[in-house]
C-alpha cells in the first residue's frame, strides 16, 4: 500500500476517527485506525460500540490497507511539517510515514484482523440541517447523565412524529428538550443515541453549513452521515422518562430575560460556590427584576438581573403569608379554638406582609400565659410541617381570605391600603385574585415550616401597668 495526502486533510481525518478507537482493548487492532487506500482514502475507528469513518482525497499509487496505532499515528501526523504526507506499508506490515525530511518507520497491524463495522439496515431514514442538529445537541447534551447505573439516560432520546424531532436529555436533576423540523417518515418513532456519539457528531458538524445530516435508524444501530464522515453507534435500550408527564402543564412564572445578562449574573454569583457542597443559586422573581442569591461556607453573593414581565413571586409570597396565618391561627383553626377553650387566649389576631425590603408575620392578642401560647404555636407549626394542612379546612380558609379581600376593595380605606402596598412593592393588587386560587396547601405548609420555625419565633409581652387606687 502506498498513498500521499495533504497533512492537514489527513490530520483532521485521523483526529476524528481516533475518537472511536478503543483506549485499551484485548483486541489490539481496536486501539488503532484502519487506513484503506482505493480510489480515495478511507479512515476508520471502531471500539465495538461506536464507529467513525471518513473518506478523503488522496493520491493512491498502490491500493491496500493497514491498521496503525491511533494515538501514535495521530501524534506523528500532527507533528509533521506542512505538505504532502506519504504512507507506505509492505507485506509484513512495516509502515513508513514521510513528509519532507521527516520520516518514521514502525510496525502496523494486519487489516484482516480489524472487525467489520455493523451495517445499519435503514428501517427509517431522516434528514435534518447539519447546523440545526449541531445546535440541538449543544443545547441538550449538558443534561445527559454520566451515571452508568442507568445507561438509558447516558444518551438523548430522539422522538420523531409528524415531521418534528424532539431531542430530550435528562440526568435526574435537569431536563432539556428542543424541537425542530425533520424530513422523513411521518409516523411516530423514537430511539436513544449515546452521548459519546452525539459529542462526536457535534464536533464534526459545522454551525453555518447548509448541508443536511442523514440519519439511518436500524433495529440495533443508528448512523449519522455528516458530509463525508459517518458515525455509527449502538442504540441504547430501556424505558426513557415520559418527559411530557414530568413537565408541568402550567407555570406560575412567565418572564423574558436577556440570555447574556442572565449568564453574567449567574456566573458572578456562582463564583463562591464550593465544588463539594454544590450550594444552589436561589432566584427570586419580581416585577422587572430577578434577584440571584447564593450562600456558601465561603461567603455570600447577590446580584440582580433585569427582565420583562412579572414573576409574581413577591405577590405570591404575600398571599401565601396571609393565607398560611389564617389556616394556622384563624378563628376557625384548631389552634385558636383549642387555646380559647383552655383559657389561654381572650383574643388572637394575625397580620402578615411580604415586601421587597422587609417582611413579617405577627400573631397578637390577650393571654394570661403567653409562654404557653408560644409553646402551643410551636407545636402547631411542627404538626403542619409534618402533616400539612387538612384539605377541606385549607379550602375554607382560602375562600374566607378571598372574600375578605373583595370586601376590602369596597371600602375606601381598604382600597387605599391595597393600592399603597402594591405601589411600594411594585405589584398589582388585582393580580392577587388570579393568584390566590393557584396557591396550594403544600405551598402554604412549606411557608409555615420555613418562616415560622421555632428558631425564628420571638415572644414580646406587654404587661399592664398596675392600677393605682384613687
Amino acid at each position: 500500500m502506498k498513498f500521499s495526502c495533504e497533512k492537514h486533510i489527513l490530520q483532521a481525518a485521523v483526529a476524528v476517527c481516533a475518537r472511536a478507537a478503543a483506549a485499551k482493548s484485548p483486541i489490539p487492532t481496536l486501539e488503532g485506525v484502519l487506513l484503506e487506500a482505493g480510489e480515495r482514502l478511507r479512515v476508520t475507528g471502531y471500539d465495538l460500540k461506536k464507529g467513525i469513518y471518513t473518506t478523503v482525497e488522496a493520491d493512491v499509487s498502490e491500493p491496500g490497507s493497514i491498521v496503525l496505532d491511533a494515538k501514535l499515528f495521530g501524534e506523528m501526523v500532527r507533528r509533521m511539517p506542512d505538505g504532502m504526507v506519504t504512507i507506505s506499508s509492505d507485506e509484513d506490515n512495516k509502515t513508513t510515514v514521510k513528509c519532507g525530511k521527516t520520516e518514521f518507520s514502525f510496525m502496523g497491524m494486519d487489516s484482516g484482523e480489524y472487525p467489520e463495522l455493523p451495517s445499519v439496515d435503514g428501517i427509517r431514514s431522516y434528514k435534518i440541517n447539519q447546523g440545526v442538529l449541531k445546535s440541538m445537541i449543544n443545547q441538550t447534551m449538558f443534561a445527559i447523565s454520566d451515571n452508568d447505573s442507568r445507561p438509558v439516560y447516558t444518551g438523548s432520546l430522539f422522538e420523531v412524529e409528524a415531521g418534528t424531532l424532539a431531542m430530550v436529555s435528562v440526568d435526574g436533576y435537569r431536563l432539556a428538550i428542543r424541537r425542530e423540523h425533520i424530513e422523513g417518515p411521518e409516523e411516530h418513532n423514537e430511539f436513544i443515541v449515546p452521548g459519546t456519539a452525539l459529542s462526536d457528531i457535534e464536533r464534526i458538524s459545522a454551525s453555518d453549513s447548509e448541508e443536511d445530516t442523514n440519519i439511518f435508524v436500524g433495529a440495533n444501530h443508528v448512523s449519522f452521515t455528516v458530509g463525508s464522515t459517518v458515525v455509527i453507534s449502538r442504540r441504547l435500550e430501556g424505558d426513557f422518562l415520559n418527559y411530557r408527564k414530568a413537565m408541568p402543564d402550567t407555570f406560575k412564572i412567565h418572564i423574558k430575560v436577556g440570555r447574556g445578562e442572565l449568564l453574567k449574573v449567574v456566573d458572578r454569583v456562582a463564583l463562591i460556590i464550593d465544588e463539594k457542597t454544590k450550594n444552589p443559586v436561589r432566584m427570586t422573581f419580581n416585577d422587572n427584576f430577578i434577584d440571584c442569591l447564593c450562600n456558601t461556607p465561603i461567603g455570600k453573593a447577590e446580584d440582580v438581573c433585569t427582565c420583562e414581565g412579572s414573576g409574581d413571586e413577591l405577590l405570591r409570597r404575600q398571599l401565601a403569608a396571609a393565607l398560611s396565618l389564617r389556616c394556622l391561627a384563624g378563628t376557625s383553626s384548631p389552634l385558636y379554638t383549642g387555646m380559647y377553650a383552655d383559657g389561654l387566649i381572650r383574643s388572637l389576631w394575625n397580620e402578615a406582609d411580604w415586601g421587597p425590603c422587609a417582611a413579617y408575620a405577627v400573631l397578637g392578642g390577650e393571654s394570661p400565659e403567653p409562654e404557653r401560647v408560644l409553646a402551643r404555636l410551636s407545636e402547631a407549626v411542627a404538626k403542619v410541617a409534618a402533616e400539612g394542612f387538612e384539605p377541606d379546612a385549607f379550602e375554607r380558609c382560602r375562600r374566607a381570605e378571598y372574600g375578605m379581600r373583595i370586601r376590602a376593595l369596597g371600602q375606601a380605606a381598604g382600597l387605599a391600603d391595597s393600592l399603597a402596598r402594591s405601589a411600594f412593592a411594585g405589584t398589582d393588587c388585582l393580580r392577587g385574585f388570579e393568584l390566590l386560587p393557584q396557591l396550594t396547601a403544600e405551598e402554604c405548609a412549606a411557608f409555615v415550616s420555613e418562616h415560622l420555625a421555632p428558631e425564628r419565633l420571638a415572644l414580646a409581652v406587654v404587661q399592664p401597668e398596675p392600677r393605682k387606687d384613687m
